[in-house]
């Protein structure tokens, strides 16, 4: 089962990206087995911290798990940073249980999904392709930088590039107040943090499947040899569910927001190559946790 799992991964990477894809693929696998293999013969598991083992934590506070995504490795804090929210986002909050109904489960890879006490809003949200935008770009803008309140004029010229200053603050200033006043259901509207000078959305309670992936592959690499049972399962079950590309029909809501003029198309290319990244990563592991099975 997972032996099919590692070759259709193998195959979908090649349609994607071509003969090259496959090349590029199977070196990647290769790179990641080698040294993996090379300390096959012990389970050096105890430097781990358990979240990483039992994979339990992922609803810790999102601002911790979106750092960690946007910059492997480092840990900043939201906190004594220009532009950065010191608000109810910032870590210190317990995490709460998916089960809470104000719990909103965000999918991203393959398809859009926004999740809150068992309905998904996306498709209502979709339907309205400037809101899309505005909410979307938020939220990429989240990932990408975490805790960063967008100033107000730069997110009204990525949102109308080209026009009078007075007047792009003026249009993103209408579409703000119809998304919160009509055009939005309380579960989405409620995330929108917006002042005068700054947009961000609100990233507490909430579970987001690219943050998910790059927290199993960043806990499989930092396994030698062979995994974890429960980390090997949730690996599998992780890149099962997040095959597809990040923020798919982004580019068609984008022209109908801006004429895809914008800059939002950069933020979105960083997140699906990491995506891409995080899931070769993943099946290097899974392959190189195979062979050291057998």
């Amino acid at each position: 089962m997972l032996g099919d799992l590692l070759a259709r991964e193998g195959g979908r990477y090649g349609r994607d990206r071509g003969d090259r894809g496959c090349e590029v693929w199977a070196h990647s696998l290769e790179e990641h087995c080698r040294p993996r293999l090379a300390r096959s013969g012990s389970v050096a598991v105890g430097h781990l911290r358990p979240h990483e083992v039992e994979l339990g934590a992922w609803e810790l506070e999102a601002w911790e798990l979106l750092g960690q995504v946007a910059n492997p490795g480092e840990r900043s804090g939201p906190c004594g940073s220009p532009g950065r929210a010191e608000d109810d986002d910032t870590l210190g909050d317990q995490p709460t249980p998916p089960a809470d109904p104000s719990f909103l489960e965000i999918r991203t890879l393959g398809r859009i999904e926004l999740k809150q006490g068992g309905v998904d809003f996306a498709p209502l949200m979709l339907g309205k392709p400037v809101i899309a935008f505005i909410w979307l770009y938020l939220l990429v803008r989240a990932l990408t930088d975490p805790g960063l309140e967008i100033s107000r004029g730069s997110f009204a010229d990525e949102f109308t590039p080209g026009m009078p200053v007075e007047k792009q603050l003026k249009r993103l200033r209408d579409r703000l107040d119809d998304m919160v006043h009509r055009d939005l259901p309380e579960e989405l509207f409620s995330r929108l943090k917006v002042t005068r000078k700054h947009d961000r959305l609100k990233m507490s309670k909430v579970s987001i499947d690219i943050v998910r992936l790059k927290e199993v592959a960043r806990a499989c690499s930092m396994t030698d040899g062979i995994l974890p049972r429960d980390l090997m399962n949730e690996a599998a079950t992780i890149l099962e569910e997040t095959e597809g590309e990040f923020l798919p029909g982004w580019e068609q809501i984008e022209h109908e927001a801006n004429g895809g003029r914008g800059a939002s198309a950069e933020h979105v290319r960083s997140l699906r190559e990491l995506a891409e990244t995080a899931r070769v990563d993943l099946t290097g592991a899974l392959a190189a946790n195979q062979i050291a099975r057998q």
